[in-house]
């Protein structure tokens, strides 16, 4: 199952403390909210509650500055997962790629697989 998704806010600025606790910013829950439509819009019957999966993600930046992507996927493996009622605990495999710079359309190329 693929899914093309906006680009995301870095995960540096996903999170804040308010009152103690650490909670998503508000830029973190749109970005969610977004993805949550687009998974449901895409879905297909599929059945992985109990497997293990791989997942891979091609990240096509807006520009050329340097990213670390490990701050890129987390968000999108968060609410791609949530949007799925899926535990991301379920991943045995990760591959990261970044491509090109899209300018125009920045996004991520996000595939889930079972694992046989």
């Amino acid at each position: 199952m693929t899914f093309t998704l906006p680009y995301p806010p870095t995960t540096n600025n996903a999170y804040t403390v308010a009152r103690g606790r650490l909670i998503k910013t508000a830029v973190a829950r749109q970005y969610a909210e977004r993805v949550q439509y687009i998974v449901r819009a895409e879905r297909v019957a599929m059945d992985y509650q109990d497997a293990r999966l791989r997942v891979s993600i091609t990240m096509y930046a807006p520009d050329a500055r340097k990213r670390d992507l490990a701050n890129i996927e987390k968000l999108a493996v968060d609410a791609v997962f949530a949007a799925l009622g899926l535990d991301d605990g379920q991943v045995d495999e990760m591959l990261l790629t970044r491509a090109l710079v899209d300018r125009k359309r920045p996004r991520l190329e996000f595939t889930i697989e079972a694992i046989a």
